[in-house]
């Protein structure tokens, strides 16, 4: 999808919207309904060939939807050198993590985080993380606080969609923020994530505060580990969070 504002990439499965002439393109939850009339003519016979040639292509798009930084069928290239940029970089509200940057090999996934992500498509995975710890916000007059932050992502490999969801506390909780609308986004092939603003409620939010994901990505062998790197705004700009980094933990079925 391409506008004046910007274009957006969709996947199999992923749906995209735009709101007017002054936005660019987003994804959507809202998943299109087409109905086809059917062919006028048609033997039984041409049915199944269809449905033949139908399964043929989706296990063609299985194959070649995942594609390396350059844009080539990880087929072709070696996605297994690809590693997704650390979140944590150059913000020292947190620490720990993430220790994979651009393109150098993660040393704690040898395999590379494309190729365990192509797995997880082809298995039909659906993943989630979850992961608490401190970051630092800006309270009333610009004073310092630390804040509580409690982070929750979840990652469908079937079509590459992912949602987070944040909550934040403080202060014996007199700060209590949570999300009311999960910022909603979709993983690249590198293991990074692209996301679209989520709303929140709270102490401070006139009426909701406004949740944006400058970064996130996997990490580690099985796909173990998430970073996000997150802001959050306000209209009066109370206690606000900026570029602060949560690292997660993946949670595997029991």
């Amino acid at each position: 999808m391409e506008n004046a504002q910007g274009g957006l990439v969709l996947y199999k499965g992923q749906s995209g919207e735009v709101s007017d002439s002054s936005s660019r393109p987003g994804y959507s939850l809202v998943m299109p309904v087409l109905a086809a009339a059917g062919p006028q003519q048609g033997s039984m016979q041409d049915t199944l060939e269809e449905k033949q040639t139908s399964a043929i292509a989706d296990q063609g798009f299985v194959q070649g939807d995942m594609r390396d930084q350059s844009g080539m069928p990880c087929a072709v290239a070696n996605c297994n050198s690809i590693d997704p940029p650390n979140p944590n970089a150059g913000n020292s509200g947190n620490t720990g993590g993430n220790t994979g940057g651009g393109t150098t090999p993660d040393p704690t996934n040898p395999t590379g985080v494309a190729a365990e992500i192509l797995a997880a498509n082809q298995a039909g995975t659906i993943g989630s993380w979850s992961g608490s710890g401190n970051v630092a916000g800006a309270g009333l007059l610009g004073s310092f606080v630390w804040l509580n932050a409690t982070g929750n992502l979840s990652v469908d490999f079937r079509n590459y969609q992912a949602s987070f969801g944040l909550s934040l506390s403080g202060l014996a909780g007199v700060i209590s923020r949570s999300t009311e609308s999960n910022a909603i986004g979709t993983l690249r092939p590198d293991g990074s994530f692209v996301f679209n603003n989520g709303s929140m409620t709270g102490t401070g939010c006139l009426p909701t505060c406004t949740l944006v994901i400058n970064s996130g990505s996997l990490s580690g062998t099985g796909l173990s580990r998430a970073g996000v790197n997150f802001s959050v705004t306000d209209l009066l700009n109370l206690i606000a969070v900026n570029n602060q980094a949560l690292n997660l933990d993946r949670q595997f079925p029991q």
